[in-house]
């Protein structure tokens, strides 16, 4: 019975302090990135994929926030340099582009400033972060001029910024 008691002491421990963890992260980002402007990726949704282990490369997925049609596999280099981009999901689903490489480009170089696993920001600017999983956005920071629809899944963290519901 103490050996029963002991590891479920032990557990609720290890359940604590990885949640201080993950609040200390949390204050992080919001200290670093309360003020910074993601104007220039305002409709724009990037999200790292994945690792091509054969050609050294990262997958990345980019598209506009609320296209219908499939994003654009960004395969890029191990010094951030964009080595293909690969249209074929948006031919297949939406018949034509809807991005040029040129902007994909650029909007790409935005994102890889921030280090994030995903980044969108929504036609009205709130801004939706992943920092660490390729899973759906964890953070919010709310724009002062609007109130996403789904912010019901988030709870209020401070100031602007929300965290998702577990």
């Amino acid at each position: 019975m103490k050996k029963i008691i002991g590891i479920v002491l032990l557990f609720i421990v290890l359940v604590i302090a990885l949640q201080s963890c993950n609040e200390e992260r949390v204050d992080q980002i919001v200290k670093k990135y309360d003020q910074t402007d993601f104007s220039d990726l305002k409709g724009f949704f990037i999200h790292y994929r994945g690792v091509r282990h054969q050609e050294n490369t990262f997958i990345y997925l980019v598209s506009t926030y609320d296209v219908k049609c499939s994003p654009y596999m960004v395969e890029v280099d191990e010094k951030n340099s964009i080595v293909n981009i690969n249209n074929n999901l948006v031919l297949e689903s939406c018949g034509r582009d809807y991005l040029t490489k040129e902007k994909i480009k650029q909007v790409f170089a935005k994102y890889s400033q921030y280090h994030f696993c995903l980044l969108q920001v929504d036609n009205e600017g709130n801004v939706y972060i992943n920092p660490d999983n390729q899973e759906r956005p964890t953070l919010l920071r709310k724009s002062v001029h609007s109130n996403p629809k789904d912010l019901a899944l988030f709870s209020h963290y401070k100031g602007n910024w929300y965290t998702k519901k577990e």
